[in-house]
């Protein structure tokens, strides 16, 4: 289910998000096919969910209607992150299941293959690269904050 039905985008309107519901909204405003589509690709996530846009130092910083998940973009043509950040309180996932529904959706955007992974002291870090496009991507948690961060480059 994407962005498009009614119901589910209520449903990632506000926390709690489940695994599957962090991984779409992780999909959709944070994977580009290039650096520079990076930031007009969250843009449109945040208005199809009713985020809002906030000041902060990130080129762009959205945030759901309860303030719970934060997602900044920051970047140029050339390298672009986009991070999505959200307290341990506002989802219903574990750190299994998240690496589970991210190892899924790397391995979707990497031709069915499961990308270059890593263990860290605090998560996973996967790498892989499509055409002349690489991807770095990145899953810690703590006990207060979950965070997923893409780094897309040319």
């Amino acid at each position: 289910m994407g962005l498009s039905s009614a119901a589910f985008a209520q449903d990632l309107a506000n926390a709690p998000w489940t695994a599957d519901e962090l991984k779409t909204v992780f999909h959709t405003a944070c994977v580009a096919s290039q650096p520079a589509l990076l930031e007009r690709r969250t843009e449109d996530m945040a208005a199809s969910l009713g985020f809002a846009t906030i000041d902060g130092d990130a080129d762009l910083t959205v945030t759901s209607a309860d303030a719970a998940l934060t997602i900044t973009v920051d970047g140029n043509p050339i390298e672009a992150s986009c991070t999505m950040t959200l307290p341990v309180n506002a989802h219903t996932t574990d750190p299994v299941q998240m690496h589970g529904a991210l190892g899924a959706l790397f391995a979707e955007l990497n031709a069915d293959e499961r990308p270059n992974e890593e263990m860290i002291s605090s998560g996973f870090t996967w790498n892989w690269a499509s055409d002349d496009t690489y991807y770095d991507a990145i899953l810690t948690q703590d006990q207060d904050q979950l965070t997923v961060s893409l780094t897309v480059s040319r």
